[in-house]
Formats: C-alpha cells, sequence, structure tokens
C-alpha cells in the first residue's frame, strides 16, 4: 500500500465520529476485507505519524528505544558525551568510537518520563599511568530538558 494512499484513506476515516469507526471495527471484524483494509491504513498512518513526531520532539516518543534510534537531535547527546568522556583522561587520548558512540542504553520510558539519559560506551580504551591503554566503559548521564551532560564516569 502506498503512503499516499494510505495517507488518504486515513485521514478520511480519522475525520469520522467515534460511532463511525466502531462500525469499521465491527465490520471488519466480521470478515469485511475492505473495512480491514481501512483499520489497516489508520493504523499505518497513526504509526507514520507518531514516529515523524518522535524525530521531531523527544517528548512524543514512546519509549527509550524509539527515542534513541528515531529523535534527530539524539547526535548531540553522543557528541557531548563524548565531549566531555575525553575530557576526563588523565593520560594521553583517549580511544572512542567514530561511528555511533554511547549506542547502549536501558529499555524502557524512563528517558521520555524524565528527560534523563544513562547511555554507555562499552568500547572506550583509555590510556593508565604506566602508559597501557586500558578497556573501560564510560556511563554518560545527559538531561535532554537542558540539554547538557550531567555526569560522565569511567568504570574499569
Amino acid at each position: 500500500m502506498c503512503n499516499v494512499c494510505a495517507d488518504n484513506i486515513a485521514d478520511q476515516y480519522i475525520k469520522n465520529s467515534k460511532n463511525d469507526l466502531a462500525k469499521l471495527v465491527d465490520a471488519s471484524l466480521s470478515g469485511d476485507k475492505k473495512a480491514l483494509k481501512k483499520l489497516q491504513a489508520i493504523s499505518d498512518y497513526a504509526s507514520y505519524s507518531n514516529e515523524n513526531a518522535c524525530k521531531e520532539n523527544w517528548q512524543l516518543c514512546n519509549n527509550n528505544a524509539e527515542l534513541v534510534n528515531n529523535y534527530k537531535n539524539w547526535y548531540n547527546v553522543t557528541y557531548q558525551c563524548k565531549k566531555a568522556a575525553i575530557s576526563l583522561a588523565k593520560y594521553g587520548t583517549p580511544e572512542l568510537p567514530s561511528v555511533f558512540p554511547f549506542s547502549t542504553f536501558y529499555n524502557g520510558e524512563g528517558y521520555v518520563e524524565t528527560g534523563i539519559v544513562l547511555a554507555y560506551e562499552k568500547e572506550a580504551k583509555f590510556q593508565n599511568m604506566y602508559g597501557a591503554m586500558a578497556h573501560v566503559t564510560v556511563e554518560c548521564k545527559y538531561d535532554l530538558n537542558k540539554e547538557e551532560v550531567v555526569y560522565v564516569r569511567i568504570m574499569e
């Protein structure tokens, strides 16, 4: 089904009253294939609309994964966390992935509910006082409301 077709069908039926929607559901449950296709179009449109809303506004995401994978400014989180982590290096220059740093996160809805993100980088290497590169995990707490890093913690 084309997106434009789905949008047109969905727009038409979204404007209908709840009774009309209930009739459509009843008809589809009775085996009406045309009614079932219309309901699917409405469902597809609603999913498409929500995903686009999440891209623009993290507060409209359904859960942490949707926020991390769809929010257009997620790169700010990873960039600022990476920058803050590098600033904590005591010896030498740390190694963090150049592509998709801080890509580990908690499942659930906590980020969307609170605006506080905990992102982890498990592939980081920081130089120790002996000059050896040590594998570490970097935890970054980021406030989406203030758009700033709250803290960064290096864990061996």
